[in-house]
């Protein structure tokens, strides 16, 4: 009985680890991305493209992706073509007094 008692404790202190591993690597995604974004907002003229974003982060495409597509809309981006045919967001001008803010 003491084996399975065992088993039990361990297949659940298994499912416990990688729920919290996945938590705290979501986080650590997300902390990425909203660094990366801001970054590259004033680095390349309010221009980003998932690219460029999942680079900076260090974060797969699959993750950056719908992160920007909420930036996007929340600060009410346009989706744009550069001369190359990639897409990239263009996001409202940051003017100086914006970032004398901070």
């Amino acid at each position: 009985m003491a084996i399975i008692q065992l088993f039990f404790f361990l297949v659940f202190a298994s499912i416990l680890f990688f729920i919290v591993s996945a938590l705290l690597r979501a986080n650590e995604n997300q902390r990425r991305l909203e660094k990366a974004f801001y970054h590259l907002l004033e680095r390349e003229k309010c221009r980003i493209s998932t690219i460029q974003l999942s680079v900076v982060a260090q974060v797969d495409a699959d993750i950056a992706k719908p992160y920007l597509e909420r930036q996007a809309k929340a600060f009410g981006a346009t989706l744009e073509v550069d001369v190359d045919g990639d897409p990239f967001y263009r996001f409202p001008k940051l003017r100086p007094s914006d970032s004398a803010l901070e």
